[in-house]
């Protein structure tokens, strides 16, 4: 990947997996209500950025926009 896009790209996607991670790894705890927010900040941010992460990331299949709206999007989904 590093040769076909720029360093602030990556650093995007790799934001982007670490926070789907991050919820991943206590979705279970969250849906019983036994997550109690500000024991991980990088929990938290993970639960905070999840609905626009999650809005990012659906589209059609006949849906589409170009590649800086597509960047401005992640940067929003992604930013606190």
């Amino acid at each position: 990947m590093p040769m076909v896009v720029d360093p602030a790209q990556i650093e995007l996607s790799r934001d982007l997996r670490e926070l789907c991670a991050a919820y991943n790894d206590i979705e279970d705890l969250v849906s019983i209500g036994a997550y109690k927010r500000g024991t991980r900040p990088a929990t938290d941010r993970a639960l905070e950025r999840h609905e626009p992460i999650i809005r990012f990331l659906k589209q059609r299949k006949d849906e589409t926009s170009q590649w800086s709206q597509t960047m401005t999007a992640l940067k929003t989904a992604l930013s606190d």
